[in-house]
């Protein structure tokens, strides 16, 4: 099940300011190398820091983010949710999954970004068309 955080929503506040935390300083904004950092270099043509600044551009604009019910087996032992949200870049839309870990004090948050492809596309085949 998910759960769309609005504007003004605590976690959601709490999120971004770990985001934007992420961007001025190394270790708050985690990428998984293969599922996030490559295909971001690769097709969109950012690092990591430009992938955070896009993030936080579209949450600030009201972007959606979606906190989530982990079902996958593999995960829900370790993970009860996950966040997803949708950004744009080029006209194109984007599927980001992360991980949240929320604590009392920003320098104990983390954001995990576990994965980066077009909606309905892992494998980015429709990407440049």
């Amino acid at each position: 099940m998910a759960k769309k955080l609005e504007e003004g929503d605590e976690e959601r506040d709490r999120y971004l300011e770990a985001l934007e935390n992420g961007y001025r300083f190394n270790g708050y904004v985690i990428f998984d190398k293969n599922q996030a950092t490559d295909p971001i270099a690769k097709y969109l043509g950012l690092d990591e820091k430009g992938f955070i600044d896009l993030m936080i551009k579209y949450l600030r604009l009201g972007g959606r983010l979606d906190r989530v019910d982990e079902e996958g087996d593999r995960w829900k032992h370790m993970w009860r949710f996950h966040f997803d949200m949708w950004p744009e870049i080029a006209a194109k839309e984007l599927y980001v999954e992360t991980r949240f870990v929320d604590a009392p004090h920003l320098d104990k948050r983390e954001i995990v970004v576990v994965s980066v492809h077009p909606p309905d596309d892992v494998a980015w085949s429709r990407w440049n068309k």
